[in-house]
């Protein structure tokens, strides 16, 4: 039985906001696993991804990087 919640566990955690390396440790997988088989349900993963990179981008160079919101409504 604890097996058929295995999937139902793994979504709740990362709609909870815990990372896919920390919940592959948990659940005893792979991080390629957790990404392959879940990682669409990374919610906001993408703008996570892109604002980490504007901001090192600026810190590194000084210059401010438009968000992809900021160049839409601009």
């Amino acid at each position: 039985m604890p097996y058929v919640l295995r999937h139902t566990f793994a979504s709740n955690a990362l709609a909870a906001g815990v990372g896919t390396f920390e919940l592959a440790r948990y659940m005893g997988t792979s991080v390629e696993m957790i990404e392959r088989t879940y990682g669409h349900l990374v919610e906001g993963a993408d703008d996570a991804f892109r604002s980490r990179l504007d901001a090192f981008a600026a810190e590194r160079t000084g210059v401010e990087v438009a968000s992809a919101a900021e160049a839409d409504s601009g």
